[in-house]
């Protein structure tokens, strides 16, 4: 997730969500590290935004909104899941 390429960036959180949603116990051992990057994703960086004129209409094109969507994404499918792993580690 630290690479400058944003659609590196967007496949590597899309691993991560998808590992977090069939594996959460193999992710918890990285979750410290990994957390810190893909909090940084959700920022909107204004080099990736394209301002097109249409005339009399200016259209926004943002090219990172794949990558941000994919980062929400993870954190929605990470949460409730590595909370219940978490909860069944201290059981056991």
């Amino acid at each position: 997730m630290g690479d400058t390429e944003h659609t590196v960036r967007k496949e590597s959180v899309q691993l991560l969500a998808a590992l977090a949603h069939c594996k959460p116990a193999l992710l918890l051992p990285s979750l410290a590290g990994a957390l810190p990057l893909l909090f940084e994703q959700t920022a909107v960086v204004p080099a990736l935004v394209t301002i097109r004129d249409l005339g009399p209409f200016k259209h926004k094109e943002d090219l990172g909104l794949d990558l941000r969507k994919a980062t929400f994404e993870c954190m929605e499918v990470r949460s409730p899941r590595a909370c219940r792993v978490t909860a069944l580690e201290v059981c056991s």
